[in-house]
């Protein structure tokens, strides 16, 4: 019995050497409009997709650098074949996701982070339902200065438009077409204002156009 109740006294002096799980220490929400103008390819044509995304992205803050966000909006998808000179959908739906940050490093202002997360929008109209999934990941550094954090970084994301044509048409068969430049290089800005919201913009270099303007409240 004296020897369980030692190694029952280890255990706990054991498991107590590790930290607790932090608990959930801010809460915050952004609302913005989301803009994209990208390329997309199905073996020798190329389409381009436009998206206008308006969202509300609520924000949990875990402690330790991380923080926990989901996505819903409502988004006007446009996408057309270059080749052909024709658009051939432009209808609204709604949009969701979720994805996880984790800044690791800050010192004197200066941090480093990174962040994942997927996204998907559903549209639906008489010539056919059509999904745009993206999922992706990101590295960003800035300078935290208080009123202003400036920031730079670059995201690697994959995307997929799945559209399904309404069954009575000639070709009802499913066609995917894939992101073709997942990788792209960002610089941003937000401005703290105190007793007014963060204002939260970001533009994104590379062969496809990007950009992002938020304002965000923290409780």
């Amino acid at each position: 019995m004296r020897t369980m109740a030692k190694a029952a006294l280890a255990a706990a002096a054991w498991a107590g050497s590790f930290p607790a799980p932090a608990a959930a220490v801010g809460f915050g929400i952004s609302s913005g409009v989301d803009y994209q103008d990208r390329s997309f390819v199905t073996g020798s044509i190329e389409y381009d997709c436009r998206q206008v995304l308006f969202f509300i992205q609520p924000r949990l803050d875990l402690g330790s650098g991380w923080n926990l966000y989901a996505r819903i909006g409502y988004s006007n998808l446009v996408y057309d074949r270059p080749s052909q000179g024709g658009r051939d959908y432009d209808e609204w739906g709604y949009e969701w996701g979720a994805g996880l940050g984790w800044t690791p490093f800050r010192w004197s202002g200066f941090y480093l982070g990174t962040e994942g997360g997927f996204s998907m929008t559903r549209t639906s109209a008489s010539s056919g339902d059509v999904d745009y999934l993206n999922w992706g990941v990101d590295i960003k550094g800035g300078w935290d200065l208080g009123v202003v954090d400036a920031f730079v970084g670059g995201a690697y994301d994959d995307g997929l438009i799945r559209d399904s044509p309404p069954s009575d048409a000639a070709d009802s068969s499913r066609k995917d077409y894939r992101l073709e430049h997942p990788l792209s290089f960002f610089a941003g800005a937000r401005i703290d204002v105190p007793f007014l919201p963060r204002i939260e913009g970001r533009y994104y270099f590379g062969e496809d156009r990007l950009a992002l303007l938020a304002l965000a409240y923290d409780f």
